[in-house]
């Protein structure tokens, strides 16, 4: 069964997108495959976002439980935010035997598309308690362009 995207991209019918879909969906049924649950191995690895808009800005948060700052690199890329960086389960427990251990470590990739021009100049991120904050501030003329339509009674 494939997963839906987790955000909306306007490069949908480009074929890399197309191809990146098909690749996610062979390693999901990998993952599925070998009995581990599907839920588990994307949110493990890769980082769940939320965006959100008001008239000012864009804010992108992340959830990255235990990273640090250094383990994450934010670039503005066009009309995109790369979020990317490295998760690492480098812990060492000695007198344990182990049984069973369910943890991924690797690196990861998110792409955030943006819908209109932002001053990346300007941009700021801050990271509390394994959450990243991006704020991405709409240019001047971004703004202007928004107009709100009057829906009238047919």
């Amino acid at each position: 069964m494939p997963v839906p995207e987790l955000l909306p991209s306007r490069l949908v019918a480009e074929p890399l997108s197309l191809f990146r879909r098909d690749l996610d969906s062979l390693f999901e049924n990998f993952w599925r495959s070998n009995g581990l649950p599907l839920g588990e191995v994307r949110t493990s690895l890769y980082p769940t976002v939320n965006v959100s808009e008001n008239p000012e800005c864009f804010r992108v948060t992340a959830d990255l439980p235990g990273l640090d700052r250094k383990d994450v690199t934010l670039a503005v890329e066009d009309d995109r935010l790369v979020l990317s960086g490295t998760r690492t389960d480098e812990k060492e427990e000695k007198g344990r035997n182990w049984y069973r251990r369910e943890r991924s470590s690797g690196e990861f990739r998110r792409e955030i598309a943006i819908p209109c021009e932002v001053d990346a100049a300007k941009a700021s991120a801050t990271m509390h308690n394994g959450v990243l904050t991006v704020d991405l501030p709409k240019r001047p003329e971004a703004m202007q362009k928004r107009r709100v339509l009057e829906i009238k009674q047919a």
